[in-house]
């Protein structure tokens, strides 16, 4: 049984993968800068998970958005103010 098992979870793991590879999009990566300043780029995000970690990370709550070149980022923190003192005062 234990066998049968593992076999399940190899085929499970093999087409997650599989489905993760075909999804995958290269012409089209994810490129979270913030064209109107650079010191922004580091609280700039693909996905809101990586910008409310960062929120987390400067002591702020989590995250806005911007339409940018057809695609949506992510920045850290839900309002510019807090989000403007910590790049102001770190970059």
């Amino acid at each position: 049984m234990v066998k049968n098992n593992n076999k399940i979870i190899l085929i499970v793991i093999g087409i997650i993968a599989l489905v993760l590879f075909l999804n995958w999009d290269e012409s089209n990566p994810c490129n979270p800068v913030w064209n109107s300043d650079s010191r922004y780029d580091a609280v700039t995000f693909c996905t809101s998970g990586e910008a409310i970690a960062k929120a987390d990370e400067i002591g702020c709550d989590g995250f806005h958005t911007h339409q940018q070149d057809g695609e949506t980022i992510f920045m850290s923190c839900t309002e510019h103010p807090s989000l403007d003192q910590f790049v102001m005062s770190t970059y």
